[in-house]
């Protein structure tokens, strides 16, 4: 076994690269930017600061969460490596900033918590509150893009991969004298989509792409246009 592996190993060698040339010496290093609208959904789970209850949005809810739902403008920069004309490994840093919305938040009117910070539904009766979110990101993704030549300029793609994302919130609460909440959330998902690109030159492009990150308690979906210039 080891005699015919001995044997087999040049002629593996020599096809492996035989397929990969080709595509090694088609790579194209590339750079571009873009902005759109971003949609931000965040389910956070939060304390009230007085008593140290958990809040929800619905009473009959015992999860703790209060859903902040805003639009804001993205800006974001790409770098990408093109292994031949359909397929390419892709990174984009983006920031979301100014992200604000108001939000209706419960509260037990009198009693205690339950030691592990649930609400007890029924009993105490809530109060509505009503809070303030404001928001600011930072996101990486790192995904596959599969393009689709139409004719020598206009070619369609689809994207997927994985995203990170940090996040800093202050959660302010109107009309009581609870402490404002300060938080950072780091999660991770998915995230896909579809695009089109149209080639100006060789070197440069400009296209729009749809975009969905699943990324636990925060969800985020944007519409971009985008500009790329290609090293050849």
């Amino acid at each position: 076994m080891k005699t015919f592996l001995n044997k087999a190993a040049p002629l593996i060698i020599t096809t492996v690269s035989a397929v990969m040339l080709p595509s090694l010496v088609q790579a194209n290093f590339y750079l571009g930017s873009g902005y759109g609208q971003a949609e931000h959904s965040y389910t956070p789970n939060i304390l009230y600061t007085s008593n140290h209850c958990t809040l929800s949005t619905e009473p009959e809810l015992s999860n703790g969460s209060a859903i902040s739902e805003d639009k804001t403008g993205q800006a974001f920069l790409i770098g990408g490596y093109q292994f031949n004309p359909y397929l390419s490994l892709q990174l984009r840093y983006s920031s979301l900033s100014g992200l604000k919305n108001n939000i209706t938040v419960y509260k037990p009117s009198s009693g205690a918590c339950q030691p592990s910070g649930d609400l007890t539904i029924g009993l105490p009766a809530f109060t509505p509150v009503k809070a303030q979110t404001e928001i600011d990101a930072k996101s990486l993704l790192i995904r596959v893009r599969l393009d689709y030549p139409l004719m020598d300029q206009f070619i369609i793609s689809g994207l997927i991969g994985h995203g990170y994302l940090l996040q800093k919130s202050k959660i302010t609460f109107i009309d009581t004298t609870a402490d404002p909440l300060i938080d950072k959330t780091y999660e991770n998902g998915w995230n896909y989509g579809v695009g089109t690109r149209y080639l100006l030159t060789p070197n440069f492009s400009i296209g729009a792409e749809w975009i969905k990150e699943n990324l636990g308690s925060i969800d985020l979906e944007s519409t971009n246009i985008t500009l790329e210039y290609y090293f050849k």
